[in-house]
């Protein structure tokens, strides 16, 4: 993740506008249809923070999540052009987004062969979980109905092992 937020990508523009929808799925935990289908009436303010509000394309559920940071700041990046459009990513194609991310990740030296799908297990397993996100709550930032498809994308890593090591030496 650090690779890709920090690689300069050429400064193409092209493979950064594919970074950027990448990233803020990544940082939202939503599939590609839904946020390539977001557009400003789904971004509602609430005090300071901002969340979106919007119908899984799979499901036909509705769900309001809050926006991180990190996903707020690739939203107020396509603020102009948004006034134009009206959505709020750039639009691509999921088949020409997955090509580029092949690109970007040879680019930026990453191994693992990326998709938009790679963006959401992150989202699960590197940003909420990893972080100390519970795995109900998880699933209800992805949009699950049930634990049992969040437990696909919960893979515990080496780094909550090591910190449910310390944590457990510091009780003992």
């Amino acid at each position: 993740l650090e690779k890709l937020e920090s690689h300069d990508l050429g400064e193409n523009e092209s493979l950064t506008r594919v970074r950027d929808i990448f990233l803020f799925s990544v940082y939202t935990g939503l599939r590609h249809s839904d946020a390539t289908a977001l557009t400003k009436d789904n971004v509602e303010m609430d005090g300071k923070d901002l969340w979106i509000v919007y119908t899984q394309k799979k499901t036909n559920d509705c769900n309001r999540i809050p926006m991180l940071k990190k996903a707020a700041e690739i939203y107020s990046k396509y603020e102009e052009e948004r006034k134009i459009t009206g959505y709020v990513l750039p639009r691509l194609s999921h088949q020409k987004l997955n090509v580029y991310l092949k690109t970007i990740a040879n680019l930026a030296g990453i191994k693992k062969q990326l998709s938009h799908h790679v963006a959401r297990h992150t989202a699960a397993t590197t940003v909420f979980m990893q972080n100390g996100i519970s795995l109900e709550t998880t699933g209800k930032l992805l949009g699950h109905k049930s634990i049992k498809s969040t437990q696909v994308y919960a893979k515990v890593t080496n780094q909550m092992l090591k910190e449910a090591a310390l944590k457990l030496n510091k009780m003992l």
